[in-house]
Parts: C-alpha cells; structure tokens; sequence
C-alpha cells in the first residue's frame, strides 16, 4: 500500500511540474479527495460486522487445526515410544537367544 501511494505522489508531482499552478491546485485537491476515500472505505472494512466475522472463523479454525495437530503429534509420540520399547524388547530377546545358541566350531 505504502508503494501505492509513493507511486501516486511520485506521478502526482510529475503531473504537477508540467501543469500550471491552478491546475497542480486542483490535481492536489482530487489527490486529497482520493486519499480520504481510500482512508474512509479501509475504515469500513475494518469495522464491517462481516470481515470481522471471518476474520474470528479463521482463527477458531487455525486454533482447532492447531489442537488437532497437537493431538494428533501427541499420538504419533505415543505410538513410536510403544513401538521402541517393542523393538528394544525384542533386541533383548534375540541377544538372550543368541547367548543361549552354542557357538559353531
């Protein structure tokens, strides 16, 4: 927006150095009454009931996306360190049978 408006002033005063001084007057005043809308409809959107509506959808659903993410990391969590204490059991067993074996001569 910012570079939006640097645009506007930069032509504005291109547009005012070639004009004569009631025409740059007037220039001045259509660029002051652009301006005041723009600021005027920003400000009903801000404030319109419906963007702000939306606005608090979009955060409950990032906020559940964020519970179900969790929730769902938590449960992966949980399953890899069943499934490593499953393979660390099995390491064991198989070292226990191993011992167990005699060695071939």
């Amino acid at each position: 927006m910012r570079t939006a408006i640097a645009i506007a002033a930069f032509g504005l005063s291109l547009t005012l150095a070639a004009c004569s001084k009631p025409e740059a007057e007037k220039t001045g005043d259509d660029l002051k009454a652009a301006a005041a809308e723009v600021k005027d409809a920003a400000k009903d959107l801000v404030d319109n009931p419906d963007v702000k509506a939306a606005a608090s959808d979009i955060k409950q659903g990032a906020e559940a996306l964020g519970d179900k993410t969790e929730a769902a990391v938590d449960k992966a969590g949980a399953k890899l360190k069943e499934a490593s204490a499953e393979i660390k059991q099995e390491a064991r067993e198989a070292k226990a049978d191993l011992k167990d074996e005699p060695t071939p001569r």
